[in-house]
C-alpha cells in the first residue's frame, strides 16, 4: 500500500494544486522508505497558524510551517499510532498559505513552489529529521532540495544509460580486476571478429560479457558493504562523503534495526546511519559505492 495523503482546507482560495501537493507528499514519503502511513496536511493562514503556534509552541506569531508528530521515540525517531482507518497515522503538516506567498518573492521562486517546499521540510520534521544545530540544518536542507529536485526533474531513460555507463567507466578505472575483464573481452571480440562469429554467437557472447562486468561491479559494491558492516576504519573517509550527501551507508531489516538500537549500537561522533529500507535504497547505494 501506498501512503495516504488527507488535505485540509481551513482558509479561502486560491489554493495551490492539491494533486501536485499529494503526489509529492506520498512521492517523499516513499523515498524515506516509509509505507502505508498516512499524514495530514493542513492549508491555513496567518492567523490559523499563529493560534497553533501559540497553544502548542508557545510562540504567539505566524510562521511558515508547523509540523505535529503524534508521537515521538528514541532520537527523534518517528512512532506510529494506528489511525481511524487502519494505517499508521504519522502527524500532520500545517502550511500558511499567505506566509507562502510572502515568503515566494522574497525567494524569487513562485507560490506553488514555495508550498513545495514547506510540505516537503514539514514531512521531514515528521519523519525524525531536526534543524536544531547547523549540521542538522545543512543535512535536512541537502535532503529537501534533493527531493524536490528529484519530483520535479525524474530521470529519464538518457539519464540512466549516462549513470551506467559513468559507473562502469568508474568501476574500471578504480577496480583492477574489472580492468583485466575488459581488457579479456576486449580480446575475445576481436577473435570473434577474425573467427566470423554468427549472430547468435554475438549475442551469446556480448550477454556473458555483460553478465562478467555486471558481477564484478555486485561484488565490489558487496565487498564494500562488508567492509562497512566490519567498520574497517579504512572507509570511514568514504562513508563520511557517503552520509554527507544523505546516503544510508549500513542496511538492516526492520527487526534488525530495532535490535541494533536496543543494544545501543553507537560510534560516537561517526555514528552509523541505521534505517530500514527497500530494495530501491539498496540499488541506490551500490549506485553510490561505484561512483566513489
Amino acid at each position: 500500500m501506498t501512503p495516504h495523503i488527507e488535505c485540509h482546507l481551513e482558509t479561502a482560495g486560491p489554493f495551490p494544486d492539491l494533486k501536485r501537493l499529494e503526489r509529492l507528499a506520498r512521492f517523499v514519503l516513499e523515498a524515506e522508505g516509509a509505507g502505508a502511513e498516512e499524514v495530514g496536511v493542513v492549508l491555513t493562514d496567518n492567523a490559523g497558524i499563529q493560534a497553533l503556534n501559540r497553544a502548542y509552541l508557545g510562540r504567539d506569531e505566524p510562521t511558515d510551517v508547523l509540523a505535529f508528530g503524534l508521537t515521538e521515540g528514541a532520537g527523534n525517531q518517528p512512532t506510529v499510532v494506528v489511525g481511524k482507518k487502519g494505517r499508521p497515522y504519522l502527524g500532520d503538516v500545517v502550511i500558511s498559505l499567505e506566509r507562502a506567498r510572502e515568503q515566494a518573492s522574497d525567494y524569487g521562486h513562485s507560490w506553488e513552489e514555495e508550498c513545495k517546499t514547506l510540505l516537503v521540510h514539514g514531512l521531514l520534521h515528521l519523519l525524525g529529521y531536526d534543524d536544531g544545530t547547523e549540521a542538522e540544518r545543512r543535512r535536512m536542507e541537502a535532503r529537501q532540495n534533493r527531493l524536490l529536485d528529484s519530483f520535479d526533474h525524474p530521470p529519464s531513460l538518457l539519464s540512466s544509460f549516462r549513470a551506467a555507463f559513468a559507473g562502469l567507466d568508474d568501476l574500471v578505472r578504480t577496480q583492477r580486476n574489472a580492468l583485466i575483464h575488459l581488457g579479456i573481452a576486449a580480446l575475445v571480440v576481436a577473435a570473434g571478429a577474425l573467427l566470423g562469429f554468427s549472430a547468435w554467437e554475438w549475442a551469446v557472447l556480448l550477454l556473458t560479457i555483460g553478465l562478467v562486468l555486471m558481477a564484478e561491479a555486485f561484488n565490489t559494491a558487496l565487498e564494500a558493504l562488508v567492509d562497512l558492516a566490519g567498520f574497517d576504519q579504512s572507509i570511514w573517509g568514504p562513508c563520511e562523503r557517503l552520509r554527507s550527501r544523505d546516503v544510508p551507508f549500513l542496511l538492516f531489516s526492520p527487526k534488525q534495526s530495532a535490535a541494533i538500537q536496543e543494544a545501543g549500537l553507537s560510534r560516537g561522533a561517526r555514528g552509523v546511519l541505521v534505517k530500514p529500507v527497500k530494495v530501491r535504497h539498496l540499488l541506490a547505494l551500490v549506485r553510490e559505492l561505484l561512483a566513489m
